[in-house]
């Protein structure tokens, strides 16, 4: 993603909010007479989108708002990242799908725990079949929850992960087997390897996301153990609805 093309995303988000307090804002639309009254804090709160561009390319050095708002963005984009969820991960177990019984086993363990990711060892032979990952991937697709495939290396420190939807389409397709066992499963398009660091803010995630062209990252604690998942939309969403609630 370009540059030039983020601007024009955001410039667009921003007018999308106007329009939509344009409309909310109007005290008679349903009515014979048509009144619109907007208000400075409602074209401020529009902008936040490009706002928060221009603060995180630093094109802004100073934000002035209604209420205080602008002080109050430039705080919430300082502080840290917050993922939505902090993630319980669930590592394969050859026997529970290798053994009679393994599939009730596996069940029961999905149950206790609702995992939100399934985590796989990058270069790790001879262990991971293809037959069992498609038993797993299929169990845990009962919770709305699981979201994301995890690769580690032998320590358990981040090298990547994926969308559970991207994931399920590469296992109709390609030995995943072979390409988690030689680390080609890292070169994937679709594989999130960017993170940031949980002390990382809300700016630094957002020049980071910049600096690679994308639009999510990988939070990582300081041992680089994922800890959850990240995205611009996320980030901008939560600013909006703390600006909100203060306006």
């Amino acid at each position: 993603m370009s540059k030039f093309k983020v601007i024009i995303q955001t410039v667009v988000i921003s007018l999308t909010f106007f329009v939509i307090l344009f409309i909310i804002s109007s005290e008679n639309l349903f009515t014979n007479q048509l009144g619109f009254k907007i208000e400075s804090l409602h074209v401020f709160i529009a902008l936040i989108p490009l706002v928060i561009w221009l603060i995180v390319s630093g094109k802004l050095k100073e934000i002035k708002g209604p209420g205080g708002i602008g002080l109050s963005m430039r705080d919430e984009v300082q502080k840290p990242v917050s993922p939505d969820l902090t993630e319980t991960t669930l590592k394969i177990d050859k026997a529970i799908v290798r053994e009679k019984g393994g599939l009730d086993e596996l069940r029961s363990r999905i149950s206790q725990v609702h995992p939100t990711t399934l985590s796989f060892v990058v270069g790790k032979k001879e262990y991971y079949g293809q037959w069992a990952i498609g038993e797993y991937i299929r169990e845990l697709g009962e919770y709305p929850k699981f979201r994301f495939i995890l690769f580690t290396d032998a320590k358990g420190k981040f090298k990547g992960c994926m969308k559970v939807s991207d994931y399920k389409n590469l296992l109709q397709t390609s030995d995943v087997v072979e390409m988690i066992e030689s680390g080609r499963i890292l070169n994937d398009d679709r594989v999130i390897r960017n993170s940031v660091q949980i002390t990382s803010t809300n700016k630094q995630a957002l020049i980071e996301m910049d600096r690679v062209n994308v639009n999510m990252l990988a939070v990582v604690d300081h041992k680089d153990k994922f800890i959850g998942v990240i995205t611009q939309d996320e980030i901008v969403r939560n600013i909006i609805t703390k600006v909100l609630r203060e306006a």
